[in-house]
């Protein structure tokens, strides 16, 4: 059997430590997930779920037909003596106060 891994125990090219691959996916985690639609639009549909969780569904539907949308970060920095410096503005600097 050839060594799969070199002397710095890293795996050579093209070999695997999985040689069996990824396991498959169940076939009743496939038919719930093939379902997950029609149950989230009968809860949206239905006059009793909270405005927020159907605000959240139809978001869900959106970004799986259209991608989510893109988000955008500025980031103001500036070198001193080897060491970058960030600021945050807004949320982010609340958060990294």
């Amino acid at each position: 059997m050839p060594a799969i891994r070199d002397k710095q125990g890293r795996f050579v090219k093209g070999e695997s430590g999985n040689l069996s691959g990824r396991p498959g996916i169940p076939p009743e985690i496939k038919k719930y997930g093939k379902e997950a639609p029609e149950r989230l639009r009968a809860i949206a549909d239905d006059l009793f779920t909270p405005l927020r969780v159907k605000a959240e569904i139809e978001k869900w539907f959106a970004e799986m037909a259209f991608g989510k949308p893109r988000q955008q970060v500025d980031v103001d920095a500036a070198v001193e003596g080897g060491v970058m410096a960030v600021k945050f503005e807004g949320v982010l600097d609340e958060w990294s106060g």
